[in-house]
């Protein structure tokens, strides 16, 4: 997925244009071009069209917004690609594709969250490739324990002569033992493929709550730095209109001593 994410960033201008040629629009002005050329009778006409759509093409691929427009539309074929890949692979092996579907909806989500960059760091691709291995391999171990039934190893067992018994029946008993020792070590094994998969779902579920409210948004000092101007601010008011007050007590003062002498 990172060469794939890598060639998107490497696509070349005449790559764009491309696909603004081969994009319905595009495609829709040629074949008017081509039917009015028809109907008039003239290949120059249809030439002409030609070259005005494409250098069209040529002049908006030039775009950012239209660049923009087709890697998103690549991204999204590659996405539904994958995903197709991998449900037929999981229906294939009788698994149902229910769980992938949602883990593929939260890894595009935390993919698109911030560019990739939480998609990269912790491979979820591969862990989602990883995921339907599990899920094919843990479906196989419970095909095998239901195509053999325990309990009727263990009454076989019971019904079998102890290793004192001749050859025939001791070579019975012991693989009966192996079948059930089988059984037992498949049944750990699909216990654990299932641990596997409750835990890459957890893993991503967590990474894509932590992609929908980010912890780096949150900066109390954006804030407080603010208030704390706005207090300095109004306590240099407050001192001044103090000083103004004061200023106009003493000159009253002093006009009260002047009448009084």
């Amino acid at each position: 997925m990172a060469d794939q994410q890598l060639a998107l960033l490497a696509r070349s201008r005449p790559a764009y244009a491309v696909d603004a040629v081969m994009h319905p629009a595009s495609k829709l002005t040629l074949l008017a071009g081509f039917g009015m050329a028809t109907l008039l009778a003239s290949v120059s006409l249809a030439a002409f069209v030609m070259v005005v759509a494409c250098s069209t093409a040529w002049f908006v691929s030039g775009s950012p917004s239209v660049q923009r427009y087709f890697d998103q539309q690549h991204l999204s074929q590659d996405r539904r690609a994958r995903l197709a890949k991998r449900q037929a692979k999981l229906v294939s092996a009788g698994v149902e594709p229910s769980g992938l579907v949602e883990l593929a909806a939260l890894v595009d989500l935390i993919e698109d969250s911030d560019g990739g960059w939480t998609y990269r760091r912790f491979q979820l691709d591969d862990l989602v490739e990883r995921y339907v291995g599990v899920a094919i391999a843990h479906q196989r171990c419970l095909q095998a324990m239901a195509a053999t039934d325990r309990s009727l190893l263990l009454r076989s067992l019971a019904a079998t002569p102890p290793s004192s018994s001749p050859e025939t029946s001791r070579c019975r008993r012991q693989l009966l033992e192996r079948r059930i020792a089988t059984w037992d070590r498949t049944a750990l094994q699909a216990t654990r493929f299932e641990d596997e998969l409750a835990s890459i779902t957890d893993l991503v579920r967590l990474l894509a709550q932590r992609a929908a409210c980010p912890d780096g948004l949150v900066d109390g000092d954006l804030v407080e730095w603010r208030l704390a101007e706005l207090d300095a601010e109004d306590a240099a008011l407050h001192q001044l209109s103090a000083g103004d007050h004061d200023s106009d007590a003493d000159a009253d003062a002093e006009d009260d001593r002047s009448e009084a002498a």
